[in-house]
């Protein structure tokens, strides 16, 4: 029965795979750029070498300007650095990982709206554009908002669609 499963679903697992592999290809490769990674890495060194896990304002660049984003890709960041060590792939690995997440409750929302191969065709283009892989793998922020936001439209219609209005 799973055999089966697999056989019938290879073209998705296949190409789904490729593309969740695209968003780790080359991730350690290049340098920190200046502005938002820079500035969540310092943050996130705060955490590891001060213990500062809550408020990391006065070893952030621009004190209270910079330490205002949300916490938990600063917190994560510290620990992938804890885990991995201090290397750019470290430092990238939770974008990359947001990324995944992020084509996985897309194909769920697609298939809602489309055919098989139209959901699996627009999610294989979204995980392979370039500004997703090469820019966004940069700043995890925005990968981290964006898988809160798909899991909450797609777990909120699944809510939605088993609930219906009381008569």
């Amino acid at each position: 029965m799973f055999w089966n499963k697999v056989k019938s679903n290879a073209p998705e697992i296949i190409l789904l795979g490729a593309t969740a592999f695209l968003q780790f290809f080359r991730l350690g490769i290049g340098e920190i750029i200046s502005w938002d990674e820079s500035l969540y890495l310092i943050r996130a060194e705060a955490c590891v070498k001060f213990g500062a896990w809550f408020d990391q304002t006065q070893y952030a660049i621009g004190g209270l300007y910079s330490s205002t984003h949300p916490p938990l890709v600063i917190w994560l960041m510290a620990f992938t650095r804890m885990i991995f060590g201090n290397g750019v792939f470290a430092s990238r690995l939770i974008s990359a990982c947001a990324g995944v997440i992020t084509l996985f409750f897309f194909y769920k929302l697609a298939g809602r709206f489309f055919s098989r191969w139209t959901r699996l065709f627009a999610t294989v283009s979204l995980g392979t554009a370039q500004a997703d892989i090469s820019l966004e793998a940069k700043t995890p922020l925005p990968k981290i908002i964006r898988v809160n936001a798909m899991s909450q439209i797609t777990n909120g219609g699944c809510v939605e669609e088993y609930n219906p209005p009381m008569a």
